[in-house]
């Protein structure tokens, strides 16, 4: 997104002082037409899972009042996006062959979505708040990224 059109939603006293959906969409609209007139592949990822947005825990709140790791755990059909007219706009124009969009949602929830996952020895924690993944969990998904994104950069190339 263009700097200035991005961010939380909120206002001041001289009233909202982040952009609407409605021009984040229009942006990302004309972003993706700039570049796809340009001849390259856009290429978007989908947005990460929520966590658990219908609850008022957090994951560390969550961890800290629980008494099984599991109850901090949900089910899929639960995720919600962020931004979900955001996230149909990017849909749309995925379906009109304006861009690739790489769904990732597998990089963080099987059937259920959880906080820990097993990396060998150790155990990774996925979210470090309700929305943004952890630093060390996106530098471990690194790979597997990589491996979503080759067959589309290699269709490009």
């Amino acid at each position: 997104m263009p700097i200035g059109l991005a961010g939380t939603r909120g206002q001041d006293a001289s009233g909202p002082i982040y952009p609407t959906t409605a021009q984040l969409v229009g942006e990302m609209a004309a972003t993706v037409a700039d570049f796809g007139d340009s001849g390259a592949t856009v290429v978007m990822l989908q947005p990460m899972p929520q966590y658990a947005r219908w609850t008022p825990w957090t994951p560390d709140t969550c961890l800290a009042a629980a008494s099984r790791v599991t109850s901090c755990e949900y089910p899929i059909e639960r995720t919600e996006v962020w931004e979900p007219n955001l996230w149909g706009a990017e849909q749309r124009l995925a379906r009109a062959g304006r861009l690739k969009l790489i769904e990732t949602q597998r990089l963080f929830c099987a059937s259920k979505c959880v906080l820990f996952v097993h990396a060998g020895t150790q155990y990774r924690l996925v979210f470090s708040d309700d929305d943004h993944m952890l630093n060390f969990y996106s530098a471990w998904i690194g790979r597997a990224l990589a491996q979503l994104l080759s067959p589309v950069l290699r269709a490009a190339a």
